[in-house]
């Protein structure tokens, strides 16, 4: 009976969703930041709650609509990302990428909406984002095999990295301790810095982010090593912005940890 009972409530929630998809694909952008004021992002929130707590044969078809929707919903807006950083939704669709869904599970849809997110939304904005967490439940999504996957996950997490570092430059010490707690440093190193099959861009992004971390002083030495050889790939990248951002940090590197041996201990 219990079966039943959750096939008739996933076919309940998925109706509403195909419905509430359709309505959204022929509005306008205002019209979908009007709807989003309203009580929509309360029922995808409940909806992900209920998929919370039941199987994955029953809950993944309504986690990828509910994702879906909200993706159709947000793209492009800029307005709403305030509304929907206080909202119940943002929570949930942390738990979903960060605990339900397994890494290889994780596909596009789930994690478009998290993107138009940090694309849209303001250095303050991510700020908040990256209080929610969104950053410690995208990195397990580093191990996937899916590359196109993976690259939206970085692009998610250096946003919110980069953006924490301009809107707090005076705590990037406590930034740093809270992403290796949560496993974000490990993961951007082993999972992309050191990992062949990744594409040299991403690696070169994730090392500049990495890299103006560098004078806290508390980087590991495997961190600090991989960063440091992918900066000097960096230094011969036909991107002129990888090339100038690569020079940059390497010096600041190079630099401060001179500062930090006694004269004459260096070579």
């Amino acid at each position: 009976e219990e079966n039943i009972l959750n096939r008739q409530e996933q076919a309940d929630h998925l109706q509403y969703l195909a419905n509430q998809k359709a309505l959204i694909e022929g509005m306008t952008l205002e019209q979908r930041e009007q709807l989003m004021y309203g009580d929509i992002l309360r029922q995808l929130a409940q909806r992900l709650q209920w998929s919370h707590n039941n199987l994955p044969i029953h809950a993944r078809t309504v986690q990828d609509a509910v994702c879906e929707v909200f993706s159709l919903l947000f793209e492009g807006s800029q307005d709403a990302v305030f509304f929907i950083i206080h909202s119940q939704f943002l929570k949930e669709i942390v738990i979903l990428i960060g605990e339900d869904i397994p890494t290889e599970e994780v596909k596009l849809i789930h994690l478009q909406g998290i993107h138009h997110l940090t694309e849209n939304g303001g250095q303050y904005d991510c700020f908040k984002i990256f209080n929610h967490g969104v950053d410690k439940s995208v990195a397990k999504v580093l191990k996937s095999t899916d590359q196109e996957v993976v690259e939206i996950s970085v692009s998610i997490i250096l946003k919110i990295i980069n953006c924490k570092i301009r809107v707090d430059k005076t705590n990037q010490s406590q930034l740093y301790s809270v992403l290796e707690r949560d496993g974000v440093i490990h993961a951007l190193c082993q999972d992309i810095l050191m990992r062949e099959e990744v594409k040299e861009k991403m690696k070169n992004d994730v090392a500049i982010s990495l890299g103006s971390l560098f004078t806290i002083g508390k980087i590991s030495q495997q961190v600090r090593q991989a960063v440091i050889i992918q900066l000097k790939k960096g230094l011969i990248s036909k991107d002129k912005d990888i090339m100038k951002k690569s020079f940059s940090y390497s010096f600041k590197q190079h630099s401060y940890y001179s500062n930090l041996i006694p004269k004459n201990e260096q070579r």
